[in-house]
């Protein structure tokens, strides 16, 4: 379709994702820059180009943090006014550039902290989540590695793809938090226990994650 105000944004990182995975698989020269460590999508508001693919160093993982190899990334509605220009975004959210976008995600734990002791939480392990909002947006997860706390991830199942994962994180906590801590929704113990809810919406992220 053609580029517009509300889709160029999203068109440009879109494109940039592809491009970088193609130089990964064919191991171009743009991708075996050595300057740095590993490659992220870098996004300013000023005029021109502005989301590159920029050269930045691996980050390392805290004492309760692990370090995520992502496999996959995706977008969201809280990426559009940032991507369209949106200034009244840039100044209500006190955002700072550069900023490194893309919340959801999922991939594989290649290294943890030292405080870090959960069976389910080691080298290895397929994760998905979600990175808390930060102004300062150091770290996003188009990127080839990030660093979250283990609290804040999550096991992915066997049976879901990391593609699956990565796009339903925030759809999946909402739909928990407003069934089970705002509605109040308990477990099933007996027959006779039971509780009755309707889900308006049922065919949307949120309300499909109730179902």
């Amino acid at each position: 379709t053609k580029p517009t105000k509300h889709n160029s944004g999203r068109k440009r990182i879109c494109c940039l994702l592809t491009k970088h995975i193609k130089n990964i698989a064919t191991g171009t020269k743009e991708h075996k820059t050595k300057h740095k460590n590993m490659k992220a999508i870098q996004f300013k508001f000023t005029p021109g180009d502005h989301c590159i693919v920029d050269d930045i160093d691996k980050p390392t993982p805290a004492n309760d943090e692990v370090l995520i190899k992502v496999v996959n990334s995706a977008l969201d509605t809280a990426h559009q006014p940032i991507l369209d220009k949106d200034m009244t975004a840039y100044f209500i959210h006190k955002l700072k550039e550069p900023l490194y976008l893309g919340y959801h995600y999922s991939g594989t734990i290649e290294s943890v902290g030292s405080d870090v002791t959960a069976e389910d939480m080691k080298a290895g392990r397929h994760v998905f989540g979600f990175l808390q909002y930060d102004p300062s947006q150091t770290q996003g997860a188009f990127a080839e590695y990030i660093t979250v706390k283990h609290s804040e991830c999550a096991v992915k199942p066997k049976d879901v793809s990391f593609e699956i994962a990565a796009a339903s994180a925030t759809e999946s906590i909402t739909a928990l938090q407003a069934i089970r801590d705002l509605g109040g929704l308990r477990k099933k113990d007996s027959k006779e226990d039971h509780q009755t809810i309707l889900i308006v919406g049922a065919g949307g992220g949120v309300g499909s994650a109730a179902v």
